[in-house]
């Protein structure tokens, strides 16, 4: 990290999505971004993390981050309110240190984004609001006493930085479009993913071959259960031998119910749980299937798409979720309803059916995976900060 000088910038960025000393197992999407930036500004982090505990507030802090406990009821309850008070805190706490930022970033729109709005009220800086998909589409979806405030947040914003396609319809369709928000003050920037290369060529060992990549705790919402039944119908339908291997961590419990749902269909051995892999592992894995089946709804990104596309494998996911948007009508894969099985069974014959040609469009597509590179990323937004 290049150590800052007194003319270095101060970016503020507030997350709930960072590690810290309350919660090593966050997402690393914004972690990713922050070291990206680090040799262009000073970034000073402020982790929240949400308490229902009213004497469980904390602050510890590690360097340019601080990590802040905050107390705010569950389920939403007087957010506004909260949030309000989470601001002060900030606020004062940055006088104590004698520190103003030149610009901050609010890694979520519906929470971090509204402190980061306030904030600004407060010390005359401006901010960049950043939307995930699934919290901020729900939280917008279920609070609509707020929409006025989140109006205020989107006026008010620098930028608007949307991760996926997806995430910026929706909110186009529902706040932006309405409030006469001009359209060049939006900005797709991906997450950034690991360190990438161009595409392999690969060939998958059986056209009937899937994986699915996901927590298998969360399975109901990965649709772990519908892709089981229509491995289960394709195998009564056509008599061919269609496989599925689910991959990922997952309690003991949880592989105890979902070898129960395999047994139920009736698909033993032909879907098969592998459990926890590397990602070294799965690297390896990746090539030997026709495609990496993943129809989960909510999905705030996936980075798991990605992953699967840099190693030649075509991909599936939902409607709204995950990858939709992305390369347009060149998607290399399919796009399915996530709660019709029937949809995903015809979504597993077509990639079975198109393989070779959803692996040459993988290949075709390779200067379009410059968006996705770390350094492309790191400079759109620099660009966006001012620094």
């Amino acid at each position: 990290m290049t150590p800052p000088t007194p003319l270095t910038p101060i970016v503020l960025h507030v997350s709930s999505d960072i590690h810290d000393v309350y919660d090593v197992n966050k997402p690393l999407v914004v972690g990713r971004l922050v070291d990206g930036l680090a040799s262009r500004a000073r970034n000073l982090v402020i982790s929240i993390n949400r308490t229902s505990n009213p004497f469980g507030e904390a602050l510890h802090r590690s360097g340019d981050v601080w990590s802040l406990r905050y107390f705010s009821p569950p389920h939403g309850l007087l957010l506004s309110f909260f949030l309000g008070r989470l601001t002060r805190r900030i606020a004062h706490l940055l006088a104590q240190s004698g520190l103003r930022p030149d610009i901050m970033v609010g890694h979520k729109f519906t929470v971090e984004s509204v402190v980061c709005s306030r904030l600004s009220l407060l010390l005359g800086v401006p901010y960049i609001a950043c939307f995930q998909g699934n919290t901020d589409c729900k939280i917008f979806k279920y609070k609509p006493q707020y929409w006025q405030m989140f109006s205020v947040v989107a006026r008010n914003a620098r930028a608007l930085v949307f991760p996926t396609p997806w995430s910026q319809r929706y909110f186009e369709d529902r706040l932006l479009t309405p409030i006469g928000d001009a359209a060049d003050r939006r900005h797709l920037i991906p997450f950034i993913s690991g360190e990438m290369g161009p595409p392999a060529r690969t060939r998958p060992a059986s056209v009937h071959r899937f994986v699915m990549i996901c927590r298998l705790d969360a399975w109901r919402l990965k649709n772990v259960h519908r892709l089981i039944e229509a491995i289960a119908m394709l195998r009564s339908q056509t008599g061919d031998d269609w496989t599925l291997d689910i991959v990922g961590p997952g309690t003991a419990e949880t592989q105890r119910f979902i070898a129960s749902m395999i047994e139920r269909f009736k698909v033993t051995p032909s879907v098969k749980i592998l459990g926890s892999r590397s990602r070294e592992q799965i690297d390896a894995l990746l090539p030997g299937y026709c495609a990496m089946v993943l129809p989960s709804h909510p999905e705030s990104f996936g980075l798991v798409y990605l992953e699967a596309l840099l190693q030649g494998v075509p991909i599936m996911c939902a409607q709204g979720a995950g990858f939709d948007g992305f390369f347009e009508a060149a998607f290399p894969g399919i796009v399915v309803r996530h709660d019709s099985v029937e949809d995903i069974v015809e979504g597993l014959r077509f990639l079975s059916q198109r393989s070779d040609q959803l692996r040459q469009r993988i290949q075709d597509l390779g200067a379009e995976f410059e968006m996705f590179q770390r350094g492309s990323i790191e400079s759109r937004f620099s660009a966006l900060l001012g620094i």
